[in-house]
């Protein structure tokens, strides 16, 4: 049970592996969370094909891909801002 947002939105789908609430209502995360837990079978199936469903995702790897993308985005802002500095540098 997680809103539509972030990494519960890439990693759950809807009903398979979990329940997506919509981050633009909060109430539809109170339905959403009272129709799952009246409903045992569902409960079941969801719970089951959680697990499995990111058993793959490792916490190494998932390190590993966070600090190659904050990498990535101080290279691409360090370029900016050289390229900012010597527009500075220009003017005086």
């Amino acid at each position: 049970m997680a809103y539509n947002y972030a990494a519960a939105a890439e990693l759950i789908d809807d009903d398979v592996n979990g329940i997506l609430a919509s981050i633009d209502d909060p109430d539809s995360f109170i339905n959403r969370a009272v129709e799952l837990a009246s409903n045992r079978a569902r409960m079941t199936r969801v719970r089951t094909a959680a697990a499995p469903s990111v058993s793959h995702l490792h916490w190494a790897s998932v390190g590993d891909v966070f600090a190659t993308n904050l990498r990535a985005v101080i290279r691409a802002n360090d370029g900016k801002q050289r390229a900012k500095n010597a527009l500075l540098v220009a003017t005086d």
